[in-house]
């Protein structure tokens, strides 16, 4: 099952299933994800290695097809290589998207989400209650609701 890699024999615990391939095959080690090749980092010394002291020789990574196709070949913050270009791209982006005014501009909008998010954990009081990965998203990025704050 080339095509497949050794997607069907993952667990889907992915953190204790990556914990016992460690212990047989080390604390680094690649495997195949799909047509994709993936390395995986089992050890803190080694993840510090990676995600601190050489942070910029692994920060690129391969622009995927759909990318390439909708974001005028990969050319935007997310798939620009680390550089010049992709330093300016991000000041554009704090400075513009993510920073001090723009987040002013949607403050309702956010307080709103929050206000929504603990009425519904609140509403379910007493309950166990299973936080969606997408209500977070969505509380972390009201971009969702942005339209809102600039009438066109």
């Amino acid at each position: 099952m080339p095509l497949l890699g050794n997607l069907l024999s993952l667990d889907p615990e992915l953190h204790s299933y990556f914990a016992g391939l460690a212990h047989t095959y080390g604390p680094i080690f690649k495997l195949r994800l799909g047509a994709m090749t993936c390395v995986v980092i089992n050890s803190p010394s080694s993840a510090s290695e990676v995600l601190k002291d050489r942070d910029v020789t692994f920060a690129n990574r391969d622009v995927p097809v759909a990318a390439r196709i909708a974001f005028y070949g990969g050319a935007d913050i997310t798939w620009t290589p680390h550089g010049p270009e992709w330093r300016m791209l991000r000041k554009v982006a704090m400075l513009k998207m993510l920073g001090g005014p723009a987040l002013d501009l949607v403050q309702s909008i956010r307080q709103n989400q929050v206000r929504k998010t603990i009425g519904y954990l609140y509403g379910r009081s007493g309950s166990p209650v299973n936080v969606a990965i997408k209500k977070i998203k969505k509380l972390n990025h009201p971009r969702g609701d942005y339209h809102l704050a600039h009438p066109r």
